[in-house]
């Protein structure tokens, strides 16, 4: 909260924060909601591609620090709100080359399927539309 509102940057290692919400968890068998502040699992999930471009540009814009101050890591997930931006960056990440051209089927594919899952895919799941996708368009991806 400090290094937040008023910008003071305690000297603490926060790391720790996940193993003591892990112990917190087990002791009082209560879970800590997905999308808690600071200790929430979901936190740093993002999926909406303009919150993308702007994390992948400069992630201080979308996020108040640096997931790693508390243990945690930025994920990025396909879903029924990912843009051309953010699906290149995944696809790029999982190490898939994909055309430009194919790119508008697969974020068409991914928005439907995302919809009828009723949630973010996951990389298994965005690997197998893009490899659909091309193979459709007659198209090779290299993996």
């Amino acid at each position: 909260a400090l290094r937040i509102s008023i910008r003071r940057k305690p000297n603490l290692d926060l790391s720790f924060l996940p193993a003591l919400k892990k112990l917190y968890e087990d002791i009082t068998g209560t879970k800590i909601a997905k999308n808690k502040p600071v200790l929430g699992d979901e936190i740093f999930m993002v999926e909406a591609g303009i919150h993308i471009d702007g994390l992948l540009k400069n992630p201080i814009i979308y996020e108040p620090y640096d997931p790693k101050i508390v243990g945690a890591k930025r994920t990025i997930v396909a879903g029924k709100h990912s843009g051309r931006k953010a699906v290149k960056a995944m696809l790029l990440k999982l190490k898939i080359k994909i055309l430009d051209s194919s790119l508008s089927s697969i974020i068409k594919k991914i928005q439907e399927k995302s919809m009828e899952y009723g949630r973010s895919l996951t990389n298994d799941e965005l690997i197998c539309i893009a490899n659909e996708v091309n193979t459709l368009e007659g198209k090779k991806i290299y993996n």
